[in-house]
């Protein structure tokens, strides 16, 4: 099952300064169903074979590690890939889940963002969303050579409603909210170097500011497809805050809604609790509001689905 969390934009926005001729592999963040090799049919660049083994997390571009059926999981949901407008017709009745956490394992595969090798030493951890330091963690683990870790913590089915916070082992310090599962209860997640978010904040134009952290969003429509547009605002951001949407595989500082691939997100947020309020672009409906706590030297990532 493959996690392709939200950080679409690294590689697949600049190969070539990643030392690659082609996109980067994906960041998938639905759920796959199986093992094999898919095809992207979306509006993204895909270059090269989509080698999916799993449950997708959502995010494009590129070359993702599952197969992409995309049919409901890790960090998001169904990812169609299909290039067509977003299902919005669930908005307005959309129901909490009332099932009560019970411990479950979740078997994960941590592997290099641009490369999509292991990452040896990653120390992940699953954390309630009130321990904001992520100080006294349900569970928690470290990365063997193959990348892989076996973490057991109550959570739902389909869903965790804590924090998945990844660290060491050569990442770029990253936190991810609303993170969901397959059935197969493993995930492979691709999460960014030090290099990589580097990279990533200055195609967008910025530096990325230590005393400060970044929010990227992963817009999800009522089919659990990657949805194009959407507009997310964060409530935190200020004039030393830079937001961006992807346009194409490249993160587009104009624009102001989702494409295809329903990423975007904001760099350099003040530190601290925010809330991004996720609407549709055109008329306005709500999709939901989620929360999340900015830590300073760590990229943030939402998933966001269609919210009660």
């Amino acid at each position: 099952m493959n996690t392709r969390i939200a950080l679409i934009v690294l590689c697949a926005a600049s190969a070539t300064a990643c030392g690659s001729s082609t996109p980067a592999a994906t960041v998938d963040s639905g759920t796959d169903a199986g093992t094999g090799t898919g095809t992207d049919t979306g509006t993204r660049t895909d270059s090269g074979t989509v080698t999916d083994s799993g449950t997708d997390t959502g995010v494009q571009p590129g070359t993702d590690g599952g197969t992409a059926t995309d049919a409901g999981a890790h960090d998001g949901g169904v990812t169609a890939d299909a290039g067509t407008s977003a299902d919005w017709s669930c908005l307005g009745h959309v129901t909490a889940p009332t099932a009560t956490p019970s411990a479950m394992p979740v078997h994960w595969t941590i592997v290099d963002f641009v490369t999509g090798r292991p990452l040896m030493g990653v120390t992940v951890k699953a954390c309630s969303v009130a321990d904001v330091m992520c100080a006294t963690p349900l569970t928690m683990g470290t990365t063997d050579a193959m990348g892989a870790v076996a973490l057991t913590f109550p959570r739902l089915a389909d869903r965790f409603n804590g924090v998945m916070e990844m660290t060491g082992g050569g990442t770029y310090p990253t936190r991810a909210y609303g993170v969901r599962f397959a059935a197969d209860n493993t995930s492979s997640l691709q999460v960014p170097t030090a290099m990589e978010a580097t990279l990533l904040a200055n195609i967008a134009g910025a530096d990325l500011d230590p005393t400060r952290g970044s929010v990227i969003f992963d817009v999800h429509d009522c089919m659990g497809a990657h949805a194009a547009g959407a507009s997310v605002v964060v409530s935190t951001v200020d004039t030393h805050s830079q937001r961006m949407y992807i346009r194409g595989a490249l993160p587009d500082t104009t624009a102001t809604d989702t494409d295809a691939s329903g990423i975007g997100g904001y760099l350099n947020v003040p530190a601290g609790a925010t809330m991004l309020n996720a609407t549709v672009a055109s008329g306005g409906a709500h999709i939901g509001t989620y929360n999340a706590d900015v830590r300073a030297g760590y990229l943030q990532i939402v998933v966001a689905f269609p919210a009660p």
